[in-house]
């Protein structure tokens, strides 16, 4: 049962650490594909009780990592994540250096914008 992410368009500003940002969405019960579309049945924290569908983008150091259609999904992400982290302590990515954190993405999405807030 894989644990699903959805990578933020922010980075922190500390370059000693991890430059990707990633808010655990749930869990998904099956083995997953990239580029596959699955339910997201198990959700945790603030998207607890709730079903959305998720697409497979990319895997990252043995986590999954996914995006969803349903746009309020990643506001709600990225407020939450800014409720628990000081967003000076960030910075927000451009497309391009999105892209190089996340490469399949835009292989996966073509004509996505990032960061639309």
């Amino acid at each position: 049962m894989p644990d699903v992410y959805l990578p933020l368009p922010y980075t922190p500003r500390n370059p000693n650490k991890e430059p990707r940002v990633l808010f655990l969405l749930g869990s998904i019960y099956n083995d997953l594909v990239l580029g596959e579309e699955y339910e997201l049945r198990s959700a945790v924290g603030i998207f607890a009780n709730t079903y959305f569908t998720v697409m497979v983008t990319g895997f990252y150091q043995g986590l999954a990592l996914v995006q969803c259609p349903i746009y309020d999904v990643l506001n709600r992400a990225i407020e939450n994540f800014f409720s628990l982290h000081n967003q000076r302590d960030y910075t927000k990515l451009s497309q391009e250096e999105y892209y190089l954190l996340y490469p399949e993405e835009r292989l996966l999405i073509p004509g996505r914008f990032i960061g639309m807030e």
